[in-house]
C-alpha cells in the first residue's frame, strides 16, 4: 500500500514539474519571411510583416522591421492577424518584439504604421530597411528616387505606384528619394495688372476680389501632374493625421471581417464550449485554465483550442496573471 501511495505521489511530481515546464518555456522565435513596406509622403510607412509558422499550438515571438507608430491618444497602429485573417492574442513586450498565442495558423501577418524607417535632409527623404526577408517596398508615382543601393531585383510602376522588390538574403536597401510639390502663383495673367493700373482705386479693389477667388479655385483645382500641396507641410502633423487615417482603415478592415463573419457563419457553440462557459459562470466569471481543465475532464490542447476560439468571438478575453493564463468570461 505504501509502495503504490509513493509511486502515485512520485507520478504526480514528475507531472506537476512536466506541465510546469511547459507553462515557463520560451516562446519560439521567429523572423518574418516576406515585408511589404508603403511609403507616405510625410515619411510614415505601413508596414505588412509576414511570419511563417510550424507549430499548431503554443507561442511564438515576433522580431518586427521597427517600432509601430504610437500617437499621444494611446490608440494602436498594430493588427495581428491569422492565415483566415481573423485577429489574434498578443502581447507587446519590447518595442518591436511581440508574444503570440498560436492556434492552427500556417502563417502570422502583422500590420503596423512606423515612422522609424525614414529621415530627411532638406528636399531628400532616405529610406533604410535591413532585413534578410523578401522585400516589396511601394511608393507614390510622383516620388523622385535619386539613388538607390543595391539595385531592385525588379522595378516596376503599377496602379501609379512604384513597386521595387528584393529577394530574400542578408541586406540594407537604401533608397533616397524626394517629393515633388507644386507651386500656384496667385495670379497668372497679365491682363488683370493692365485694368487695375488703369482703372484706378475701383480697379484695385476688383483686382483684389478677383485674385482671392482665383486664388480660391486654383486651390480647389490644381492643375497639373504633381503632387498639389496648398498649405505648408510639417512632418508633426501630417504624420499624426496620416496615422490616424490607416488606424481608422484598419480598425474598419477589422470590424467589416467580424461582421461578415458573424453574419455568414451564425455562432455554434459545441458541448466543451458550453461546459467551459458554464465552468467561468461557476467561478464568477472568471477561472485559471487549469482550473477548467480540471473542471471539465478535457485535454490541456483541447481546452485551449476551445478558450481561443471563444475568445475570437469575443465570448471570453485571456490574460496572464501570475504566469498563468486567466480566463475571464466577457458576456
Amino acid at each position: 500500500m505504501e509502495c503504490a501511495s509513493s509511486r502515485f505521489v512520485l507520478v504526480m511530481l514528475t507531472l506537476t514539474m512536466y506541465v510546469s515546464a511547459m507553462v515557463s518555456a520560451a516562446p519560439q522565435p521567429l523572423n518574418s519571411s516576406s515585408i511589404s513596406l508603403e511609403v507616405f509622403y510625410d515619411g510614415s510607412c505601413l508596414v505588412e510583416e509576414t511570419f511563417n509558422v510550424t507549430m499548431e499550438l503554443g507561442e511564438v515571438q515576433l522580431e518586427l522591421l521597427a517600432k509601430p507608430y504610437e500617437p499621444t491618444n494611446g490608440t494602436s497602429t498594430l493588427l495581428v492577424l491569422d492565415d483566415e485573417g481573423g485577429p489574434m492574442i498578443y502581447e507587446l513586450e519590447d518595442e518591436k518584439l511581440l508574444r503570440v498565442a498560436v492556434v492552427n495558423t500556417t502563417y502570422i501577418k502583422v500590420l503596423y504604421v512606423t515612422q522609424e524607417l525614414t529621415e530627411k535632409h532638406g528636399e531628400i527623404w532616405t529610406l533604410n530597411v535591413t532585413s534578410s526577408a523578401e522585400i516589396m517596398l511601394k511608393l507614390p508615382d510622383g516620388f523622385v528616387i535619386t539613388s538607390m543601393d543595391p539595385v531592385p531585383e525588379i522595378i516596376d510602376v503599377e496602379k501609379g505606384y512604384i513597386i521595387m522588390k528584393y529577394p530574400e538574403g542578408s541586406k540594407t536597401a537604401t533608397l533616397s528619394y524626394t517629393v515633388p510639390v507644386t507651386i500656384v502663383p496667385i495670379n497668372e495673367t497679365s491682363g488683370e495688372t493692365g485694368q487695375t493700373e488703369q482703372g484706378g482705386e475701383s480697379g484695385t479693389q476688383q483686382e483684389t476680389g478677383d485674385t482671392t477667388q482665383q486664388s480660391n479655385q486654383q486651390q480647389e483645382k490644381p492643375s497639373g501632374t504633381s503632387i498639389y500641396f496648398p498649405v505648408s507641410i510639417t512632418q508633426g502633423s501630417t504624420s499624426f493625421i496620416l496615422a490616424a487615417l490607416i488606424i481608422l482603415v484598419v480598425a474598419a478592415a477589422a470590424i467589416i471581417y467580424l461582421y461578415k463573419r458573424s453574419s455568414q457563419e451564425p455562432v455554434l457553440l459545441t458541448p466543451e464550449d458550453e461546459a467551459i462557459i458554464k465552468v467561468l459562470k461557476s467561478y464568477g466569471g472568471g477561472a485559471y485554465q487549469s482550473e477548467i481543465m480540471r473542471a471539465v475532464g478535457l485535454p490541456k490542447t483541447t481546452v485551449w483550442r476551445r478558450i481561443m476560439r471563444l475568445s475570437s468571438l469575443g465570448i471570453v478575453e485571456v490574460k496572464k496573471v501570475q504566469g498563468k493564463n486567466y480566463v475571464i468570461l466577457k458576456r
